[in-house]
């Protein structure tokens, strides 16, 4: 669900700088790094997928980013890619990437990283900072996980799709949305949503299962 997790960390980079990292001097220059590792569980019994989300804020916009990196400093795991998201809130521009993902069985590490992004004229921007998060998650089913969830005060968002699966609304999980009744008044063509929890630095991001939204019959 690659879409999805997109749309997520989109809207999430308009409210939180997640991680910041001091860099080199050198231009272009990295303002700042986002990072956010991803749990994304599909059932309540089986242990999560994960993935890890890097976005780049650079200190003035650049032009297209051509090619993003990311380089793990403790096992030189090191993942290069094309595909690259970029945007512009009000005041700031970023560029990343949010499907960086582990080979099976292993975990991404507490660990120093180096960012590296190219452009379009091949002007290089790097830093190196520790991406530090909650790895506990990766052994704990969903009950498991909520447990850390709660104890930790992690914040509530939610997301609504239509019968198509396109993103309708994602947020705070309010009180008007808590009832199935009231969601489908204010969203007719809801279909299913996904409950989504953060940690209050937004180093982990937690996706709850699908939950249909049931319509009454008339």
């Amino acid at each position: 669900m690659d879409f999805y997790i997109k749309k997520i960390f989109y809207f999430f980079s308009f409210f939180a700088v997640i991680i910041f990292f001091g860099c080199s001097n050198s231009p272009p220059k990295i303002d700042n790094v986002n990072t956010t590792v991803v749990f994304e569980f599909d059932d309540f019994e089986n242990l999560p997928s994960s993935r890890l989300c890097v976005f780049v804020s650079p200190s003035e916009n650049v032009r297209r980013v051509e090619k993003f990196s990311v380089l793990f400093l403790e096992n030189d795991y090191e993942w290069e890619t094309n595909d690259i998201l970029q945007f512009q809130t009000s005041s700031k521009y970023y560029a990343g990437y949010t499907n960086f993902v582990m080979p099976k069985g292993e975990k991404f590490p507490n660990t120093e990283i180096q960012i590296l992004y190219t452009e379009s004229d091949e002007d290089e921007a790097s830093c190196v900072g520790k991406l530090e998060y909650n790895s506990k998650f990766y052994e704990c089913n969903l009950e498991e996980a909520l447990k850390i969830i709660r104890s930790e005060n992690y914040l509530e968002k939610i997301s609504i799709y239509n019968e198509n699966s396109t993103l309708i609304y994602f947020g705070d999980y309010v009180n008007e949305l808590k009832s199935n009744e009231n969601l489908l008044k204010k969203y007719k063509n809801a279909n299913f949503m996904r409950k989504i929890w953060c940690s209050q630095d937004n180093s982990v991001i937690c996706i709850l299962p699908i939950e249909e939204l049931i319509k009454k019959e008339n």
